[in-house]
């Protein structure tokens, strides 16, 4: 139930990062919806249910996400934890990819799903990749 959760229309355009990255096990991206179809269930307060008990990676919400873990970051001055450092990581890597392979500009249906105007996406993620400098960053853009 959890575990079949992702939209397919994410699958459609995220497959071939995925493929590309087999070899990375322990790889985490960032999900519209941090609640699952089981706590919902259970929790029984619809009014944190997911649409349609369907969650994707809407690539706004990701880059949304890493900006205000990295404003935390800076804030309390501390590294990452390990499994949280593995969660950016990746998703800056599937940010990165999108771009320059495209995805993003050819089907901005479907990797911006929550926010969808392009433009919005771009100048909010290059506003951002700019306000650290290189030696405030543990990955590269």
């Amino acid at each position: 139930e959890d575990e079949s959760s992702i939209d397919p229309r994410t699958y459609m355009w995220i497959h071939q990062f995925l493929s590309e990255r087999q070899s990375h096990e322990r790889m985490a991206l960032i999900p519209t919806w941090l609640n699952s179809i089981s706590k919902t269930i259970r929790l029984g307060d619809a009014r944190y249910k997911m649409p349609l008990s369907i969650n994707n990676v809407d690539l706004s919400v990701a880059s949304n996400c890493l900006f205000g873990m990295f404003a935390t970051q800076l804030r309390v001055q501390q590294e990452f934890r390990p499994e949280i450092a593995n969660i950016v990581n990746s998703t800056v890597d599937l940010l990165a990819y999108s771009i320059q392979h495209g995805t993003v500009f050819k089907r901005p249906d479907l990797t911006l799903v929550y926010y969808p105007p392009i433009f919005d996406f771009t100048f909010r993620l290059a506003h951002r990749s700019t306000s650290q400098t290189p030696r405030q960053r543990s990955f590269s853009i």
